[in-house]
């Protein structure tokens, strides 16, 4: 015998409260990596980043947040799209 399913409002509210914690949980990591990686690169010594090339230090700023942070769960995307 099956255990009784909860009324379909319940349900819908469940899966609304878990999509906007996705994106409030996504939202907070994308802010916390970005001040990281902002905070390392600007105290980085010059000598740094006279070698570095920028277009790889915009290929890592940009691409690799995206690729890290925007996939959710069963791989829909719960970033905004550029």
């Amino acid at each position: 015998m099956h255990p009784p399913r909860p009324p379909p409002a319940v349900n819908a509210v469940c899966t609304i409260i878990r999509a906007f914690s996705f994106v409030y949980a996504g939202l907070r990591a994308a802010r916390s990596m970005h001040a990281r990686l902002l905070s390392t690169v600007l105290r980085a010594p010059l000598s740094f980043l006279e070698r570095m090339p920028p277009g790889r230090l915009l290929n890592r700023w940009g691409g690799g947040l995206e690729e890290q942070v925007g996939w959710g769960v069963g791989g829909q995307s719960w970033g905004a799209p550029y």
